[in-house]
């Protein structure tokens, strides 16, 4: 998360970061309110976290689902989607932000890195 975070706070005027933590899965034996404060203490530790600029969502859906929903096949996962929110592209499993995502948004926005 910190190089996503590091390109959206770059960018900020071209770019959006949007984190979604799939940790509870919607199960019923998940205590809701166990992980809010769980995200909460999160958020407190980590200032990426709070960064300006910066979403992050926990998701309530099955991480099943929340893959399917997006053909995410692995995590960790990185979308990125355009100005119009059509998906541009999928990076899952092996990348890396240096070499594969900061080059492409770079390039959807049309800019230089």
């Amino acid at each position: 998360m910190p190089h996503l975070l590091q390109l959206q706070e770059s960018r900020s005027q071209d770019t959006v970061a949007i984190t979604l933590d799939v940790d509870f899965d919607g199960g019923t034996d998940v205590d809701a309110q166990l992980m809010r404060r769980v995200a909460a203490k999160l958020s407190a530790r980590v200032p990426a976290v709070r960064s300006p600029g910066h979403r992050h969502w926990m998701s309530s859906d099955p991480t099943s689902a929340v893959l399917e929903k997006y053909g995410a096949f692995a995590l960790p996962a990185v979308l990125i989607f355009d100005r119009e929110g059509k998906l541009a592209k999928r990076f899952e499993g092996k990348f890396t932000y240096e070499k594969d995502v900061i080059p492409f948004v770079h390039a959807l926005v049309g800019s230089k890195p």
